[in-house]
């Protein structure tokens, strides 16, 4: 029992706790909660044309398809 009390002595001065104990009487650390999150957004520019070549300009998002890799795109913005 002596040699435990020695050791944990020299432990504590040393200031190495044991496993399982907490140094200094400091709570443990907690990981740190992370939150990860993502999100794509591509800005197109686009210009429509009529027949005659004239830029037509009052194209709803409703009036408006984007397609990547065939499979049709949300639009965010318009």
């Amino acid at each position: 029992m002596r040699n435990v009390v020695l050791l944990s002595a020299i432990l504590a001065i040393a200031g190495i706790a044991p496993r399982g104990s907490v140094a200094g009487g400091q709570a443990p650390q907690q990981p740190v909660p992370r939150f990860r999150s993502g999100i794509d957004v591509v800005e197109v520019a686009l210009l429509a044309r009529d027949r005659d070549g004239k830029p037509v300009t009052d194209l709803t998002r409703d009036e408006i398809t984007v397609l990547e890799n065939g499979a049709p795109q949300t639009l965010v913005s318009g």
